[in-house]
């Protein structure tokens, strides 16, 4: 893959696209992601803290079965967490909601490790269809992004 750098919202995409694709083929699961409020301006931080984003919330949300919810913060490869994503992923783990943080380079390597947690939680044991999802839905994404 030609890809050497990219952001946060790249690897947040294509684990979604893949996720998105794994829920169509059938997986049990709802997928969401989250813009933190903390990365837009001045104005519209203050509407999104208004309505209830709040700093610090987890990148994504995948929902399971029997109300488990699993809840992943993305990172590059040198990104760190924030003040307020300490707090909040300490405030979440405290009230039973753990939250992953997934630190690679690539964002293939990203939904990779999202996609294989998943089906860890849902008992998947063969994962071949989901790692050629994976591919698939990061390779499309970075070829609209003209990355490849």
């Amino acid at each position: 893959m030609a890809e050497t750098t990219s952001t946060e919202n790249i690897h947040q995409a294509a684990a979604v696209r893949a996720l998105k694709h794994a829920e169509g083929d059938g997986l049990p699961i709802r997928v969401a992601g989250d813009q933190n409020a903390g990365k837009r301006g001045a104005q519209a931080s203050a509407v999104a803290k208004l309505t209830g984003l709040a700093n610090g919330e987890p990148d994504l949300r995948v929902y399971l079965p029997q109300g488990r919810i699993l809840l992943f913060e993305l990172k590059t490869e040198h990104g760190r967490l924030s003040k307020d994503q300490i707090i909040a992923h300490d405030q979440l783990a405290a009230l039973g909601h753990p939250v992953m943080v997934v630190k690679r380079e690539e964002p293939l390597d990203t939904a990779l490790d999202i996609c294989r947690r998943v089906a860890g939680d849902l008992g998947i044991e063969e994962l071949s269809n989901l790692e050629k999802c994976a591919e698939k839905a990061t390779n499309e994404l970075l070829t609209a992004l003209g990355r490849i």
